[in-house]
């Protein structure tokens, strides 16, 4: 394990933060002792500096469910006492959002989520000893767990980083290895899409197929073309946060293909993944097939 230490000032208030590389996973880790708020902003301005080289992970909704759940190893329950969601809303393309206290079992909160096509954008936690197992081996965890693969601790640093981050890497992991595959095959020969298979009909109407659209060319730095809306879709869309570019077909009424063109980074297809789960609903990153 490598440690970098640091360091940012902002009037009288000092931050620091370590990044620490695991080896076991190939992936990078800042920890800091500062506030959320504050950590959020102080290492988002070091990750945009070096992007695309420095990327951050994301996590869908059935990622979180599998960490929160990942603690029942240790013989605790996980609950959900506080929540923001971003939902989709297909008659508009707007998203709703909504942020709300409640304390219900976390696999019960993601089955609801799923029923009601809202993506958790942020997640508040509490263990509690399982009824059947008593005291877990580790101190109860509770804090927060985020889309963006950010986590923060109250109560339980151990579970945290013993059980909880390990998992969210794990679990995340193929899907990253596929999309960043599929960026560094922009502009060769034999160029490798990301596809979206969904598990359920999304597309296959005009206005389904049109609201689809809309809701992509509302994704922000960036600016999409039309080539076709209906029976099939194809676009292109260029992002502006690094020039990367694509070609976007629907040619299935439950899977989604990106193509990257002759430049793509895995920073701007992870965005552009995360976008398209967030506002049109949750899939599997799978490899093309001819």
């Amino acid at each position: 394990v490598a440690y970098c230490r640091f360091r940012f000032v902002k009037v009288i208030r000092t931050s620091f933060f370590h990044i620490v590389y695991c080896k076991v996973y190939n992936h990078y880790c800042a920890i800091s002792d500062c506030k959320s708020r504050e950590f959020n902003g102080v290492f988002k301005a070091f990750a945009l500096k070096y992007s695309p080289e420095i990327s951050g992970l994301f996590l869908t909704n059935g990622d979180m469910a599998g960490v929160l759940e990942s603690i029942k190893w240790d013989g605790y329950e996980m609950h959900v006492k506080y929540f923001t969601v971003k939902g989709r809303r297909w008659a508009t393309g707007v998203p709703e959002s909504a942020a709300k206290s409640t304390s219900i079992p976390a696999a019960r909160f993601f089955e609801e989520l799923a029923a009601k096509a809202k993506a958790a954008i942020t997640v508040r936690y509490a263990a509690t000893p399982s009824a059947h197992s008593g005291q877990g081996t580790l101190v109860a965890p509770r804090g927060t767990i985020a889309r963006d693969c950010r986590f923060s601790v109250a109560v339980g640093a151990g579970a945290l980083f013993k059980i909880m981050i390990p998992k969210a890497i794990r679990l995340s992991r193929e899907r990253n290895r596929r999309i960043d595959a599929s960026a560094e095959s922009a502009g060769a020969d034999e160029v490798e899409p990301t596809v979206i298979r969904f598990g359920k009909k999304i597309f296959g109407n005009k206005d389904t197929n049109a609201h689809c659209v809309d809701i992509i060319a509302d994704m922000p730095d960036s600016s999409i073309s039309k080539y076709h809306v209906n029976p099939h879709i194809h676009l292109s869309l260029v992002d502006y946060t690094d020039g990367s570019s694509y070609d976007i077909w629907v040619l299935a009424s439950d899977q989604l293909t990106i193509i990257p063109q002759i430049r793509a980074s895995g920073a701007s297809l992870r965005r552009l993944v995360n976008y398209v789960f967030e506002r049109i609903g949750e899939g599997r990153v799978e490899k093309y097939d001819n």
